[in-house]
């Protein structure tokens, strides 16, 4: 029986698998898992039509997964590659990206000209298996804390202020600016009217 570390495509689906898991870990309650359960179905399709295009120019299986893993990694990380640039060598945003571009291009040169065994493939196995498990401790210990946050709460954790309690300045930051009809039928603000 093949060990489950050396099979080479499970790094393409642990890899969304970890990341989304991990952020819905880190803004747990905030955010719905079904929804990031059908996020992390997405991505791996994605990732396993990248990793069948790959292996359209690869031929090899092992090629094809280092390829599909990078381009998903520069996918997920991307923000934090940046911000490691800048903080490196304060490249700008224009210099950043061609840079990025041409470090995957002679990635895909390096992937193809080079053989694979399974040591790499171990490797990442267990590192995101690793990774998925201290994230399911987390969220084990999240989940307890939820529960019983709710068992022994018998007041409401957020209480309405009343209007005494509220600031005499307030400042207004417009994204859009609402319409005549409907500042006046959601808020009763008649916009003509001079104050």
């Amino acid at each position: 029986m093949k060990s489950v570390f050396k099979i080479t495509w499970l790094p393409i689906l642990l890899l969304p698998v970890v990341y989304i898991f991990h952020s819905y870990v880190d803004h747990f309650n905030l955010i719905n898992g079904y929804r990031a359960f059908k996020l992390v179905l997405i991505i791996i399709g994605a990732s396993l039509l990248i990793w069948r295009i790959m292996h359209f120019f690869y031929h090899d299986t092992k090629k094809s997964t280092l390829a599909c893993l990078m381009i998903s990694f520069i996918f997920f990380y991307f923000g934090a590659i940046q911000d490691l640039a800048k903080c490196i060598a304060s490249f700008p945003y224009r210099v950043f990206l061609p840079l990025l571009v041409l470090a995957t291009g002679a990635s895909f040169f390096f992937i193809k000209k080079r053989n694979f065994g399974n040591r790499i493939f171990i490797y990442l196995n267990t590192l995101l298996i690793v990774l998925f498990l201290i994230d399911l401790r987390q969220f084990v210990k999240k989940f307890q804390q939820i529960k019983n946050i709710q068992l022994t709460t018998d007041t409401p954790v957020y209480t309405k202020k009343t209007i005494n309690d509220r600031p005499d300045i307030y400042l207004l930051l417009y994204d859009e600016y609402a319409g005549k009809e409907s500042l006046n039928k959601e808020f009763g603000f008649d916009k003509d009217r001079k104050s």
